[in-house]
């Protein structure tokens, strides 16, 4: 397993190839596609949505990420982010649906970005 750094936080990994990648306070537009390279799935979250406030996550695969490349500014509240999320992203086995923390935990041999929020999954 690599670990590598994106943005100001570090990448850490577990015992089961567990990566997650932090990037504090960075809208997507800021992100180039090569950051991507690594990551299956992407977890959404800001200052302004906070993991903590909404206890849900949005999650793409790496194949979706591209059609995701937006800044987080211009998604202004959790409806609407929840309301785009089927046409933005292929969440096939997991039915469209928003995962909460519990639901991710379970989720193994995966590696996620995590944008905007500093939390330990």
């Amino acid at each position: 397993m690599v670990l590598t750094t994106v943005g100001p936080q570090s990448t850490h990994g577990d015992g089961d190839n567990h990566v997650t990648q932090y990037i504090a306070d960075t809208p997507l537009s800021c992100l180039e596609p090569a950051q991507y390279q690594n990551v299956d799935c992407l977890i959404l979250c800001s200052s302004g949505i906070t993991c903590e406030t909404v206890g849900l996550f949005e999650l793409c695969t790496l194949q979706s990420l591209r059609k995701l490349y937006l800044d987080w500014n211009g998604l202004r509240d959790f409806d609407f982010i929840a309301q785009d999320m089927p046409q933005l992203c292929d969440l096939s086995g997991y039915g469209n649906q928003l995962l909460n923390i519990d639901g991710i935990r379970r989720l193994s041999g995966l590696k996620w970005l995590n944008v905007g929020a500093n939390r330990d999954l």
